[in-house]
């Protein structure tokens, strides 16, 4: 009884394991997918980005909000284009804050030497859905002041559609980079349980339970010998 006890509880970790692995996959392709999607973005907020509410009033904080949105938020977002496409491929995000590994997709942001690095790029999805939100706030809030305006939208229908495209986009965007910040913040998970789901490569491998052995280490770093060598007793319990 208590042998088959410790059996279900084995597969119970390996099924959890598998649902973590399977859900890493989902991520990185999501993460892809959003990526290209804010890149693509970038093209009409530029369009627009003279389209502004008529009761808009610039004040100190709303040119530093909207400084930072206009000036910083499209190269941070082909930034992370390049990035996420280039660490997908790769396979080679890391979290080991005393790696630095410089690559020619690094060099196209060489301010940036840590450009793989999940808890940088966590903090800076961060930053810019914080600044992104506050935006798209202060724009819904002065057109919103605009509804008081009478026949406004009559007499300026081309302005008006404009600035409403806008918002919606710039709301779609800080939307979009909490998602990025979300799947950062899996990735750290992952990568900090490396070691074990190396653990569960391997007995997959012992097992010969092949299709399932190279599905695991198709989501795994390309990279894991550093990994194996240092996989420790505490793996040989999981």
């Amino acid at each position: 009884m208590k042998e088959q006890l410790i059996s279900n509880n084995s597969n119970d970790k390996n099924d959890n394991l598998m649902k973590e692995i399977k859900k890493m996959s989902i991520v990185k392709y999501l993460n892809l997918l959003i990526s290209i999607i804010r890149f693509l973005m970038i093209f009409p907020l530029t369009f627009l980005i003279l389209y502004f509410p008529s009761a808009f009033r610039v004040t100190l904080f709303t040119k530093i909000i909207g400084l930072t949105n206009v000036l910083f938020s499209p190269l941070i977002t082909t930034f992370l284009f390049v990035v996420v496409i280039s660490g997908t491929i790769d396979r080679d995000f890391w979290t080991k804050k005393n790696s630095i590994k410089l690559n020619f997709y690094n060099c196209f942001f060489c301010w940036c030497i840590m450009s793989k690095n999940v808890s940088f790029l966590k903090k800076l999805t961060f930053i810019f859905c914080i600044n992104e939100f506050i935006w798209s706030s202060i724009l819904s809030y002065y057109l919103i002041k605009d509804f008081a305006i009478p026949n406004n939208s009559k007499y300026f229908p081309f302005s008006w559609k404009r600035i409403i495209y806008r918002i919606v986009l710039n709301w779609s965007d800080s939307i979009l980079f909490f998602a990025q910040f979300y799947f950062f913040c899996y990735y750290g998970y992952f990568l900090n349980r490396l070691e074990i789901y190396i653990e569960y490569y391997k007995r997959l491998i012992i097992k010969k339970r092949d299709e399932e052995a190279n599905f695991v280490r198709n989501i795994l770093p390309y990279d894991i010998n550093e990994y194996i060598s240092s996989s420790g007793e505490e793996l040989q319990n999981v």
